[in-house]
């Protein structure tokens, strides 16, 4: 649910937690991981086509 960017309130709710602090550890866990994952992506070195002279792009 944290990784679907659910409400955290919703959440805490439908895991039965008692406060938000306990459901917000989870929340975090999500944002952890979207930034491994960025950082993953960041080391990937995608070519990127030229652009001529006129606009056109060059193969």
């Amino acid at each position: 649910m944290a990784m679907a960017e659910a409400d955290p309130f919703a959440m805490m709710k439908a895991l039965g937690h008692s406060d938000l602090q306990m459901t917000m550890q989870y929340v975090s866990l999500g944002k952890n991981h979207i930034r491994e994952q960025v950082e993953k992506l960041n080391e990937i070195q995608i070519p990127i086509p030229s652009i001529g002279s006129g606009g056109k792009q060059v193969a």
